[in-house]
């Protein structure tokens, strides 16, 4: 992530809380932090809940993240 992307986008999309508090902690401008947002905090099933790491987890964990980003696109996409 580069400091930059706070004027580029108009929303910065973190995947978990430590992600989410290392953005916020990044910019002290009001302007900025109003863009920043946990990924899920669009969706309505997975609402506000951490994308798990699927990596050291049972395969099955694949198909619950894929299931929790397309929860968030698809109301992503309907808040846009």
């Amino acid at each position: 992530f580069q400091f930059s992307h706070f004027e580029t986008f108009d929303y910065i999309l973190a995947s978990d809380d430590e992600v989410l508090k290392f953005l916020y902690h990044m910019t002290s401008s009001p302007k900025h932090k109003v863009k920043i947002h946990l990924m899920t905090h669009f969706g309505h099933r997975y609402r506000d809940q951490e994308v798990p790491d699927p990596y050291y987890s049972s395969t099955g964990a694949f198909d619950e993240v894929l299931d929790i980003l397309e929860d968030a696109c698809l109301g992503l996409i309907a808040h846009l």
